[in-house]
């Protein structure tokens, strides 16, 4: 893989990646380093991207990962609203904890491979066809719960 390519789809997915670590960090400056370092470390290992095709995918995968190892460099497993909150929580950060806490516990409620799928697709933005791949799994079956997942949750949420 090139490193025009790879520059090109970090570029393209920039937002994705960006929406995806606000949602884990809740916290606009630790959200723009992680993106810096998100671009540095597919940079430096380019060369270990075999596939063109998974790119989107992989530069995803470092930016959760990173935003994890960052939670865990700060001694923090959960979000806590330190420095500049994020734009898409600076509306109404009480009704926003409220909602975080209640998704957490529709979360908990499901199955592990329920809610790996469910949170790839709504919140990391992954497609079916790049959840399928980390699932192995073939897209109909990732269709099929997801479909199954929002039911649950549905359900759990009215009751």
């Amino acid at each position: 893989m090139t490193r025009e390519f790879l520059t090109e789809r970090y570029l393209i997915n920039r937002e994705k990646l960006r929406y995806a670590a606000c949602r884990r960090l809740h916290n606009a400056t630790d959200t723009e380093d992680v993106l810096q370092d998100v671009f540095l470390k597919a940079w430096l290992h380019s060369d270990k991207l075999q596939s063109e095709e998974a790119c989107d995918a992989w530069l995803m995968r470092i930016c959760v990962n990173t935003c994890m190892d960052l939670q865990r460099k700060q001694g923090r497993r959960r979000e806590t609203l330190v420095g500049q909150p994020c734009a898409a929580d600076a509306a109404d950060p009480a009704r926003t904890a409220i909602d975080r806490l209640w998704l957490d516990a529709l979360f908990r409620g499901l199955k592990a491979e329920a809610r790996q799928a469910a949170l790839s697709y709504y919140l990391d933005g992954y497609t079916i066809r790049e959840i399928a791949h980390r699932l192995n799994r073939p897209e109909g079956t990732v269709k099929g719960l997801l479909h199954k997942t929002r039911k649950q949750m549905r359900h759990m949420a009215d009751a």
